[in-house]
């Protein structure tokens, strides 16, 4: 999960996760704090955290992930959360590899058909 407010403890996030599923659902937990953009001048020290959570069973996970999704309004201390399923680093860079190719390919192919459209026009 991410985008949880910086002064999130993990009773907090337990009491908040677990207004959501039954209590006990949660098997542990790890609170990160996310490091700040080099870049950005004037920044706090530390942003938001993310959390890594793990239930007990896939369902509740993704029970909790489609509350998540669908209840935009409901916020952790004025913060929308974002949860997403663990994938290991190999298969995520897969997927965004995949994204980019699928966004490439369809790019590229409006290109191609706006010019045929123009090839057309002159005869």
């Amino acid at each position: 999960m991410r985008g949880i407010p910086p002064d999130t403890d993990e009773a907090k996030l337990t009491e908040f996760l677990e207004s959501i599923v039954e209590p006990g659902s949660i098997e542990n937990m790890r609170l990160e704090k996310e490091k700040p953009d080099p870049s950005k001048p004037n920044q706090d020290q530390f942003k938001a955290k993310f959390a890594f959570v793990c239930f007990k069973t896939p369902d509740i996970a993704n029970q909790v992930k489609q509350h998540i999704t669908s209840n935009p309004q409901q916020m952790l201390g004025g913060s929308r959360l974002f949860a997403t399923n663990y994938e290991p680093k190999e298969m995520r860079m897969i997927h965004q590899a995949e994204a980019r190719d699928k966004a490439d390919y369809i790019n590229a192919t409006s290109k191609m058909s706006g010019n045929i459209g123009q090839v057309d026009q002159i005869f």
